[in-house]
C-alpha cells in the first residue's frame, strides 16, 4: 500500500486573566491511501479530518483546575479496487471536552477528580474491510453502517509522595455508545478462515489501578502494582455480555537497584527483577468460540 498524509496543527496562547490560563487550536489532516499489493484488506481511500479547540487552567492555593472543549470533523470516501468493494461516503462530527481538577491535600497528598466526553469515529478497516487479516489467521468484514462511538467517563484518583516511600490509586467508570469490536457471528468459513465482523453495543468500562514504590536507599526500588477492568456490553446474553480482548487482572513487582557511574561513556546502569502475574480470566466474548478462558 501507499499511505500519504498532510497534516497541520496551529495553536494561538491568549492573554492571562485573573490566574486563568487560556490555550485556542486547530488542527486537521488530507489522507490518501492506495494498494500496491494483489490481495486486498481495506478499499482505497480519502479521508479528511480537522478540528478546533479551547482549553483554561487555573492555579489556586490548594486546587489546580482545567478544562477543555473540541469539535472535530471525519470525512471517509472509500474506492472500488478490483470490483471487491462497494463506494461509499461516510462523514462524522462531535464535541468532547473535559473538566478536571486536583486538590492538595497536604505537600504530600493529593486528589484528583475528571469527568469527561470524547467520541470515535471508525477506522477504514472498520467501515469496508473484506479479505484475509495476515497474522490474526481470519477473514475480517468491515460494517459501512457502523456509528460514532460516544464515551462518557468519571474518574478520582490518589496520589501520596513521601520521601521514601510513594503510592497511587486510580478508580475510572467509562460508558460508551456505539462501542466498536470485532467478534464471530456465525461458525461461517471464507477461505479455510474464521469470520469477524465489525459490530457494535452500549459497553460500560470499569476498574482501576493501585501502584506503590519504596526506595529505601536512594539506589533501591522496590515496587509493585495491581490493575482490574471489567468490562461488558448492557442487554446481551452470557456468552456475548464481555468484550473481546479484555486483559485478565495484573499483577506486577520490582526490584531495581541502580550501581554507581563507574565511566563517563557508560551511565545509567541498573540491575532488576521482576514478576508478574496475569490472574485467569474467566469473562470473556464465548460466542462461537471467539475466546476461551485463560
Amino acid at each position: 500500500m501507499q499511505l500519504g498524509t498532510f497534516s497541520f496543527n496551529a495553536d494561538y496562547l491568549l492573554p492571562e486573566s485573573n490566574g486563568w490560563k487560556f490555550r485556542a487550536g486547530l488542527g486537521g489532516l488530507l489522507q490518501h491511501s492506495v494498494n500496491k499489493g494483489e490481495e486486498f484488506l481495506i478499499p482505497d481511500y480519502w479521508m479528511n479530518d480537522e478540528g478546533v479547540f479551547f482549553t483554561t487552567s487555573k492555579t489556586m492555593r490548594k486546587w489546580i483546575l482545567e478544562g477543555g472543549i473540541r469539535y472535530d470533523h471525519r470525512g471517509i470516501k472509500s474506492m472500488a479496487v478490483a470490483d471487491k468493494f462497494n463506494v461509499f461516503m461516510r462523514s462524522f462530527q462531535n464535541i468532547s471536552g473535559s473538566l478536571g481538577a486536583v486538590f492538595g491535600i497536604s505537600d504530600a497528598m493529593r486528589l484528583r477528580f475528571n469527568v469527561s466526553r470524547g467520541f470515535r469515529a471508525p477506522n477504514i478497516s472498520e467501515l469496508s474491510a473484506d479479505g484475509e487479516h495476515e497474522g490474526t489467521f481470519r477473514y475480517e468484514k468491515g460494517n459501512s453502517s457502523l456509528k460514532l462511538e460516544v464515551s462518557h467517563q468519571a474518574g478520582i484518583g490518589y496520589e501520596l509522595s513521601l520521601k521514601v516511600f510513594s503510592l497511587s490509586a486510580d478508580l475510572f467508570i467509562n460508558r460508551i455508545s456505539n462501542y466498536i469490536y470485532a467478534g464471530k457471528v456465525s461458525d461461517e468459513m471464507i477461505e479455510e478462515l474464521p469470520v469477524f465482523s465489525y459490530m457494535s453495543g452500549i459497553a460500560v468500562l470499569k476498574g482501576g489501578e493501585l501502584t506503590a514504590d519504596w526506595h529505601p536507599l536512594s539506589c533501591l526500588h522496590i515496587g509493585t502494582s495491581f490493575s482490574y477492568v471489567d468490562s461488558r456490553q448492557l442487554g446481551r446474553p452470557v456468552e456475548t455480555r464481555y468484550l473481546p480482548f479484555t486483559p485478565a487482572p495484573r499483577s506486577y513487582s520490582e526490584i531495581k537497584y541502580e550501581l554507581p557511574e563507574f565511566s563517563k561513556i557508560v551511565t545509567g546502569v541498573d540491575v532488576c527483577a521482576n514478576y508478574e502475574y496475569d490472574f485467569r480470566q474467566n469473562r470473556y466474548y464465548s460466542a462461537y468460540s471467539t475466546e476461551t478462558a485463560t
